[in-house]
Formats: structure tokens, sequence, C-alpha cells
């Protein structure tokens, strides 16, 4: 099932909670109950924002909307999670949360990208800055196949398999 736990800073640490019980005063695990409905598959943390990638193959996003990171079309901040409805059409296997930035590899190993350009942490685009508040196809990635991804505060790295490699091996 799954939960989210608490933290420190108060509700922006405990993303999904769904409880507005101050953080000081909740020392147990909770279940988050919007995502139920689905088995969770996979789960990724963000700077100030959560991801969970259900059996259903879609991608739900909870937490600061700061830059867009969330995928939802726009910087608002989502309590409870919500299904990315940009990557419905998508079958989406894995996630990453970074520091104002997200990213998800789709079955077929296409890398999708939001949140800010700023030091080039999409892979794409403008380095200045600019955000990109939908999920977006990596072009320079199109026709290779994505393995794995992960984010860190100001960038991402991907796995990726050259032609005919079984997936899990690759090169960086």
């Amino acid at each position: 099932r799954p939960i989210a736990g608490p933290g420190k800073g108060g509700i922006r640490n405990r993303v999904g909670s769904e409880s507005s019980a101050d953080v000081n005063d909740v020392a147990e695990l909770e279940v988050v109950a919007s995502l139920l409905s689905h088995k969770t598959i996979h789960i990724a943390a963000g700077r100030s924002h959560s991801m969970a990638v259900g059996d259903n193959n879609l991608l739900y996003t909870s937490g600061k909307g700061i830059n867009g990171c969330l995928g939802h079309g726009m910087d608002q901040d989502e309590w409870k999670f919500k299904v990315v409805t940009a990557l419905l059409k998508q079958k989406i296997i894995k996630a990453a949360g970074g520091g104002m930035h997200s990213a998800a590899i789709t079955e077929d190993g296409t890398l999708f990208t939001w949140g800010t350009t700023m030091y080039g942490r999409l892979g794409e685009g403008s380095p200045n800055g600019d955000t990109v508040f939908t999920p977006t196809i990596v072009k320079s990635l199109q026709g290779r196949f994505v393995a794995d991804v992960a984010c860190g505060s100001s960038h991402t790295a991907v796995l990726v398999n050259e032609a005919g490699e079984a997936p899990g091996g690759g090169t960086v």
C-alpha cells in the first residue's frame, strides 16, 4: 500500500499524506488514499514533490508545483496525488524527480522531461531557465531505448541501451 512518512519542515515534506495535521503531531506512516485505486509499482521524490507510477502505467504527482515540476501544465501546488494527464496515452514505467524538474520513461524507452530548463537539466531547450510545464519528449534521444533515469538537484542522467542490447545494460 502507498504510504507517506513524517518529515521536517511542515506539510511540504509530507506530500501526498493528505493529512491536515502538523508534521510535529504525526509520528507514524500513513496510507495515501489517492493512490489506493491501483497498485503502486514505482515511486520517486524530488526536492519538494513526489511521484508514483501505478500498475495502470499512469504517472501521479503531488507536492510543490514550482517551475511546473508536477507536469500538470501550471506551477500550482497539489497536495493529493493527481494523474499527469499529458501522459495518459503513454505507458509509464519509471519516473524521477529533481530540484525543479522531473522525468519519466515509457515502456518503449521514450524519455519525457519537464520543469525548468536551467543548466540543461531537461536534456534540451535553453539552459537559461525557461519553464516546460508539461512532459515533453527528449528529441535528442528519440530512436534510442532509455532504460533508466535519475534526477539530481540540477541535472538528469540516463542509461541508454544501444541497438540490439538487452534491457538493463547500456551506456550513460
